[in-house]
């Protein structure tokens, strides 16, 4: 596939690192985009970590909230230092 139809880009880094990915669906309307998720799929599933960004008059309110809460007695502080706290 030509690259400029590519929506699954690897990140390499230049050391030892592994690699990050990037899915660029966010304003694609075209069902086809998202033809072979599987495989796109393997890839998110080997991060340690994800983001997304959506469209919030299309999320759940009530779902949102809860997935953007942190677990019960976890707190942003020690994790963020008290001088950015």
């Amino acid at each position: 596939m030509p690259i400029k139809h590519r929506l699954l880009w690897k990140i390499q880094p230049p050391s030892d690192h592994p690699p990050s990915y990037l899915f660029g669906t966010m304003h694609v309307k075209d069902n086809q985009a998202f033809r072979g998720i599987d495989q796109v799929l393997v890839y998110l599933e080997s991060c340690t970590a994800f983001a997304a960004e959506f469209n919030f008059e299309e999320a759940d309110p009530e779902r949102f909230q809860a997935a953007a809460m942190l677990p019960e007695a976890q707190h942003l502080q020690p994790p963020i230092s008290s001088a950015v706290y």
